[in-house]
Parts: structure tokens; sequence; C-alpha cells
């Protein structure tokens, strides 16, 4: 199992030498924008933080939970002038703030639905596929990228009456059965149902986690 490095729990204000900031103020925005956007107090996202958010005499702040969008922050003195903060009065700002694994998980569905639709025999694999639908009345050939060069899952959903070969690329297997090269041939399809399998990259080739069958 992964590991993760503990984050900053509680953030305290410092200025370019060090110094504590009492009082400082971080403002929150919209990623690339002037709009400000909202930071929580609480992990169910449910109360926001003020804004700006203001240290204590301390330069600490409360807590600061993000919502799965990006930010841009600026952290500026305390009562800048004039009220309307310019960026000339920030100790700094960064854009392009945000929580990784929040901002993957809220994208995740339209993610693993990228892919090229309705392909023939021929096709080989873009790195971007996730899901790809073939619509070809023959037998139809499907090739594989080197799984080495994958990192997602892949499914290969069959739309027409034609099976489908999956080929690998070089010595790479499917579900380690050796083959010249190894492949995996998914049956034609018999509307309304639509056979699909699910691939995984791995060492040394493709694991197949799922397969529906047309009957």
């Amino acid at each position: 199992m992964a590991a993760a490095l503990l984050p900053e729990i509680r953030w305290r204000a410092i200025d370019e030498n060090g110094d504590v900031i009492p009082f400082a103020l971080l403002y929150a925005w919209t990623v690339g924008t002037s709009t400000p956007a909202s930071t929580f107090s609480d992990s169910a996202l449910t109360t926001a933080n003020t804004q700006p958010q203001v240290a204590d005499a301390g330069g600490l702040f409360g807590p600061i939970y993000l919502s799965p969008t990006g930010y841009k922050f600026g952290l500026y003195p305390a009562n800048p002038s004039p009220p309307v903060v310019p960026v000339d009065d920030a100790y700094w700002t960064q854009d392009q703030v945000g929580d990784p694994g929040a901002l993957f998980a809220s994208t995740f569905g339209t993610t693993m639905a990228v892919g090229s639709r309705n392909v023939t025999s021929g096709y080989t694999q873009l790195a971007t596929d996730r899901l790809v639908t073939v619509a070809s009345s023959g037998a139809t050939t499907f090739n594989l990228l080197a799984a080495s060069s994958c990192t997602m899952d892949l499914t290969i959903k069959n739309m027409l009456t034609g099976t489908v070969v999956v080929r690998c690329n070089g010595a790479d297997l499917i579900d380690g059965i050796a083959g010249s090269p190894s492949q995996f041939i998914i049956e034609a399809a018999a509307d309304p149902v639509y056979p699909a399998i699910t691939i995984r990259p791995i060492t040394g080739g493709w694991l197949i986690v799922s397969s529906h069958r047309a009957a």
C-alpha cells in the first residue's frame, strides 16, 4: 500500500526573513482569476472561512479545507491599504493550488469515459483512451500499446456483429497467457447486450479485471 506524507495540518504565515506575520490575511480566489473562492473550516465543506481568512497574533491560521476545484491564494499583511488589495501589497500569490486526490476523484467518471468511439479494424490504442467502442461488422483487430506506457484501466466495448481480437504489444501478455502475440477475443455483440472487457496495465502485460459477455 502506498503511503502519503503528513500534510501541513495548520499553516503559519511567515515573511521572507522567516518572521511570523501577526494577523496576516489569506485571500482565496478561483484558479486563474480574481473571483473570490471559499475555503472551509470543516472536512464536510459546510462552514466557509472568512474572506480573507485572518491569522492570529502568532501568524497561525485556522483549519483550511479545500473544495475539489483549483485555487489561487494570496498572502497579505494585516489591514493592507487601500482596502481593495492590490497584488503589489502581497507577500506572495500562488495560482494553480489544489488537492490532487480530490481533483482526480471529482472528475473520475469523466476521466474514465475519455476515449475513442466506433473504431474499426487495425485500431491502435491511444495513450488517452479509457473507453473505446468498436463498430466493425467483420473480425476486427485492436492493438494495445505497451502496458509499461499505460497507467490506467482500459475498457473495450464491442458494438457490432464481428468479433474483436485484442492483441498485445511485443512480449506483453494478457492474464499471463502466452502467444505470439498474446491476445483476447471479445465475442460479437447481440443487441441489446454489448460484450466488453476492462483491462489493467501490470508488470509484463495486462490483467483482465472484468469481462461482460453477450449471453
